[in-house]
């Protein structure tokens, strides 16, 4: 949405750059639209005669050739060319990024995890920064002690983390009585 937005501010800007440069007051479509017009490929020069002095020269432009292509941030250059020798040379828009998500990662009780962040898929510029989130800690749970019989023996107060189940002080065995 925002990408077409924005060309259509683009050709809207070039339209109105090129209607007021004009020196004939000839309507021109926008650059890059796909219409032609006669006044498109070809544009009247007065300056050159080729055959008589009452016939003026009218330009016919090739096909616009790429001389720098555009990036996400930088906008490129395109040319075309009339038989005469005569060139037009225009700005081609930048593109604009690519928007990818990257994953946020939960963290865990030992280990930091991620937020989501987003880079461009196209030049890899970081355009939103994953920020990082703490670990969470261990959640203690108490392990109870069992007492020694006679015959059967016990054990002493343990602990482990009751989210990842990591043995944190472990239970040791107690000598039967």
């Amino acid at each position: 949405m925002k990408k077409t937005f924005l060309w259509v501010c683009v050709l809207l800007s070039l339209l109105l750059i090129f209607a007021a440069c004009d020196e004939n007051d000839d309507p021109q479509p926008p650059v890059g639209s796909g219409e032609q017009t006669p006044s498109d490929s070809s544009v009247q020069d007065s300056s050159t005669e080729p055959d008589s002095e009452t016939e003026p020269h009218v330009h016919a432009f090739g096909e616009w050739t790429t001389l720098t292509q555009p990036t996400c941030t930088e906008q490129g250059e395109q040319q075309r060319t009339c038989e005469c020798g005569e060139a037009e040379k225009q700005a081609v828009e930048a593109l604009g990024h690519t928007e990818a998500v990257d994953a946020a990662v939960a963290p865990t009780c030992t280990e930091t995890g991620l937020t989501e962040g987003k880079h461009c898929s196209v030049c890899n510029e970081v355009l939103v920064a994953q920020e990082t989130v703490d670990a969470l800690g261990h959640t203690e749970a108490v392990d109870a002690a069992v007492a020694p019989t006679c015959t059967e023996t016990g054990l002493t107060e343990g602990k482990h983390c009751s989210v990842c189940n990591e043995v944190l002080v472990a239970q040791e065995t107690v000598d039967a009585l």
